[in-house]
């Protein structure tokens, strides 16, 4: 059986009554149904995968910095689009992040495209709070 998808928009309210929007992208695999969040990106990120799109062999890091502001001055919003699996670092390591070539993944051509992504939620680790003990005297 092939695969469907539908966008599901849930209006949730949370308990300060604030409406919070969620979109999901809902994949029917034979008999089941799959929900998948999706993000939408940031106008300077959708420009940084559009140029890496445009380009037909792997971009240069300080090529890909579109915009020189604060936020893309160090190179981690290299790393991080890497890390969420939307470019791929073909030479390079993320130390020297503005001097490895950067190429896009599907997902990156997806997000370039239509400006939204699927992306897995990861849990996260909530450590436990230590109490502190005060000494008896």
């Amino acid at each position: 059986m092939g695969v469907v998808g539908v966008l599901m928009d849930l209006v949730a309210q949370d308990p300060e009554g604030i409406l919070l929007r969620h979109t999901y992208s809902r994949r029917y695999h034979s008999n089941r149904a799959i929900n998948v969040p999706l993000r939408s990106t940031t106008h300077s990120t959708w420009q940084v995968l559009r140029a890496a799109k445009r380009s037909k062999k792997p971009s240069l890091g300080r090529d890909l910095r579109v915009t020189p502001s604060r936020v893309t001055k160090d190179g981690t919003f290299l790393t991080t689009l890497v890390d969420e699996g939307l470019l791929t670092r073909a030479t390079g390591t993320a130390d020297a992040p503005f001097d490895a070539t950067y190429s896009l993944t599907e997902k990156g051509e997806h997000a370039a495209e239509y400006g939204e992504y699927e992306f897995q939620i990861k849990p996260r680790v909530v450590e436990p709070v230590a109490k502190k003990r005060t000494a008896k005297k």
